[in-house]
């Protein structure tokens, strides 16, 4: 029988990753007590938050920010660190989080250009807000049969040599896929890899497959750290918090609105969840039709 390892994964931080002139052993992660990799930790994305998910298209191919781009880099996020750890009010520290700094210029790290690729005819239709998925077990067992599809999919695990492989299939074609707000077919695959490279850091690998919703798969890449000290603390955001009371009383002075106007013979769709406005406000981006900036 297989052990289930624990792995945390939170937030996301920006330490400083000096570039190493002398080669170097490649890093061999400890063991669990029966012999595979041990990924336990408490993993932080949040170096990662300065990385986009997609390339700017200036940069084409560049995969990696050159010396001068990526010293530039550090003396930003240095700053911004500092910012933080001075500020005054409720919101002291936050970007303090950021402990380590990376050369990387996409989250999307194939194709070579950075770029999601684009979406198939049809696939537009599908919109929906942002979906998940979930976990599977280690111990070689088969998917389901294709008759069992979830939101979650159903997840299988296994190692390659020290890198944890979790496939993920049986979608129920209602969750969404990176990228872009469209809802995935049921065709829908993802192939996640998580490696630990360092004793500090975490490289999470995930592959998109879906030839019904994208001309071909892309992969993402995503550092996670771990400096010491790391810990998971209570999170109560929502303590006195009204938003879902105002949020949900929002949508039902929606509901009563849009039947009034159709009284009155006026058809309209539904207006946008939280008009049109992030979590912290501001307003949501316009994309393009594929939902790419």
């Amino acid at each position: 029988m297989r052990r289930v390892l624990s792995i945390w994964i939170v937030g996301v931080c920006l330490a400083v990753a000096v570039p190493v002139a002398v080669a170097q052993a490649p890093y061999s992660p400890p063991r669990t007590p029966w012999g595979d990799p041990d990924l336990q930790a408490i993993w932080s994305g949040d170096s990662a938050f300065g990385i986009p998910l997609q390339r700017p298209a200036a940069l084409g191919t560049k995969a990696e920010l050159t010396d001068a781009e990526f010293a530039d880099k550090l003396t930003r996020d240095e700053r911004t660190r500092r910012t933080a750890e001075n500020a005054v009010g409720s919101f002291r520290n936050d970007n303090s989080w950021l402990t380590r700094s990376f050369r990387q210029t996409s989250l999307i790290v194939d194709p070579p250009d950075g770029r999601a690729p684009a979406l198939v005819a049809g696939a537009e239709a599908r919109r929906t807000p942002q979906g998940a998925y979930g976990n599977g077990p280690l111990d070689g067992r088969p998917h389901v049969g294709a008759g069992v599809r979830g939101y979650l999919g159903d997840s299988r695990g296994r190692w390659e040599g020290n890198t944890l492989v979790i496939e993920t299939t049986n979608f129920n074609g209602k969750a969404t896929v990176p990228g872009n707000p469209v809802l995935a077919s049921t065709e829908l695959k993802i192939v996640e890899r998580l490696t630990r490279v360092e004793a500090d850091l975490l490289r999470y690998e995930a592959t998109v497959i879906d030839p019904k919703t994208y001309t071909k798969p892309f992969t993402i890449s995503i550092p996670f750290t771990s400096p010491p000290g790391y810990q998971v603390l209570p999170y109560e955001c929502h303590e006195g918090n009204l938003a879902v009371l105002q949020g949900l009383g929002g949508e039902r002075a929606e509901d009563r609105a849009i039947e009034a106007d159709r009284k009155k013979g006026i058809i309209r769709p539904r207006r946008p969840i939280q008009g049109g406005l992030t979590v912290g406000g501001q307003p949501i981006p316009e994309s393009g039709p594929s939902g790419q900036p």
